[in-house]
């Protein structure tokens, strides 16, 4: 009774093709005895899908050969972040250090570890910031990198007017 009630499921609310209906019928029946009453389906337009209790895996109504591959995309956005955290991570050689690398922000210096250039810091601090308004701004910086960039961008600045 559960088979044929999930025939006329599939059939008349998902409209998936009575073709295609035997061919899940006939590779069912050569592989499970009760099969329409003790398997999951899925419908992907009008495409049934099914999970397999012997492998664990999703198969395709029409191809059950091929499985269907599940990503759990949850678990590859918490390992992406992990990843990009991981990234963002300085390490304590860079905190207070001002670098410049010709393939990092064309070239102009940077606090270490970051791509936040030293001149965008002497802004905000010709603009009145102090520096926890600076560490508001930047919140990945520390003290010493606000320190650090300013007093950069003040020996940088004495030089080329002087």
């Amino acid at each position: 009774m559960v088979g044929l009630r999930t025939l006329a499921l599939l059939r008349n609310e998902h409209r998936v093709s009575l073709q295609s209906l035997r061919e899940v019928g006939k590779w069912l029946s050569d592989h499970y005895e009760a099969p329409w009453a003790e398997l999951r389906f899925f419908v992907a337009g009008r495409e049934v899908y099914f999970h397999d209790p012997r492998t664990g895996t999703h198969r395709s109504g029409r191809r059950p050969e091929q499985a269907v591959i599940a990503i759990d995309l949850r678990q590859v956005a918490a390992a992406t972040e992990a990843e990009a955290e991981r990234l963002r991570a300085r390490t304590t050689e860079e905190i207070g250090r001002i670098v410049q690398h010709r393939y990092l922000s064309h070239n102009a210096p940077v606090i270490a570890g970051t791509r936040i250039r030293t001149e965008a810091i002497w802004h905000f601090h010709e603009a009145g910031y102090d520096t926890c308004a600076i560490l508001r701004e930047y919140p990945r910086l520390t003290e010493r990198d606000v320190i650090a960039a300013i007093d950069f961008e003040r020996r940088r600045r004495a030089r080329r007017a002087g």
